[in-house]
C-alpha cells in the first residue's frame, strides 16, 4: 500500500449521514466504524489471520465472526461456492470467506477503492491458496458485468448509509441475484428512520427475507428469490 493512500485515509471524512453531522474532520473511528490503519482479524476455525490496512465496520466484523465461528457455515453453504462481495471496502468479509473455503471470491467497490482492495488481496492471498480472489469495480445502479453474475452467494455489510443510494443498491442486488439457488447475506446496523425502505424495496423486488442473527445492534439477514418474482431494471 502506498504512503499516499495512508495519508489520505488519515484525513478522509466519511460521507455517511452519521458522520456528516460532525462539524470537524472525522476519523470515523467509533463503535460502528474502525479506521485504524493497521488491523488484524484471526480466523480461529482455520488458524489464519487477515491483515488489513484501512478501516472496517462493525457489521463486517460481526459477519466475519459469524462465518468463522458462528452458525454461518450451517446457514450459508459457502464452501466450494462462488462469492461476490458488494461494497467491500477493505475486503474483510470476502477475504474471510476465501480463507474459510469459498471456491472463488470477487471483491467489488467503487474504482477509487480498488488500490486498497488489491492491496488487501496481495497481503492475504498467498501462493498456494486454493481460492481464486479478484477485485472488480462496481458502481451500484450501473449495469452488472457478466464477470459478476451467477455467483452462488452475494455478501454485503453496512451498505445502507445514504438514502439516495437505496434504489441503486436494490437494482444491483436484483441484477446479481436472479435465481432461487442464489443467496444474499447482508449485515445491517440501524441508524436512520428511512432505512426500512430498503427492506420494503427488497420485498417488492421479489426477495424473501430471513433474520439469521441478531448480535447487539447488528442484524444479519439472508435474502433469497421468491418463485416467479419480478426483477428490477
Amino acid at each position: 500500500m502506498s504512503g499516499a493512500w495512508r495519508g489520505r485515509a488519515l484525513r478522509r471524512k466519511c460521507e455517511c449521514e452519521a458522520c456528516a453531522r460532525c462539524d470537524g474532520p472525522s476519523s470515523h473511528d467509533d463503535e460502528t466504524h474502525d479506521q485504524r490503519l493497521t488491523q488484524a482479524f484471526p480466523l480461529r476455525s482455520v488458524r489464519a489471520t487477515i491483515h488489513l490496512h484501512g478501516g472496517t465496520t462493525k457489521c463486517a466484523r460481526v459477519l466475519m465472526d459469524w462465518f468463522d465461528k458462528g452458525d454461518g457455515r450451517r446457514v450459508v453453504d459457502f464452501v466450494n461456492r462462488d462469492v461476490v462481495e458488494v461494497g467491500c471496502g477493505t475486503g474483510l468479509v470476502g477475504l474471510a470467506l476465501a480463507l474459510l473455503g469459498a471456491r472463488s471470491v470477487v471483491l467489488t467497490d467503487q474504482e477509487p477503492v480498488m488500490d486498497i482492495v488489491q492491496s488487501s488481496i496481495d497481503g492475504n492471498v498467498v501462493d498456494g491458496t486454493a481460492t481464486w480472489v479478484s477485485a472488480h469495480p462496481l458502481y451500484w445502479g450501473d449495469d452488472v458485468p457478466d464477470a459478476l453474475r451467477g455467483k452462488d452467494i452475494i455478501v454485503g455489510a453496512d451498505l445502507i448509509f445514504a438514502h439516495e443510494n437505496i434504489p441503486l443498491l436494490l437494482r444491483t442486488f436484483s441484477a446479481l441475484c436472479t435465481d432461487r439457488s442464489q443467496t444474499i447475506v447482508f449485515a445491517h446496523i440501524n441508524r436512520f428512520a428511512w432505512e426500512p425502505g430498503f427492506f420494503t424495496g427488497m420485498a417488492s423486488a421479489g426477495f424473501r427475507q430471513e433474520t439469521v442473527l441478531v448480535d447487539g445492534d447488528v442484524t444479519i439477514f439472508r435474502f433469497t428469490r421468491c418463485g416467479g418474482a419480478p426483477l428490477l431494471s
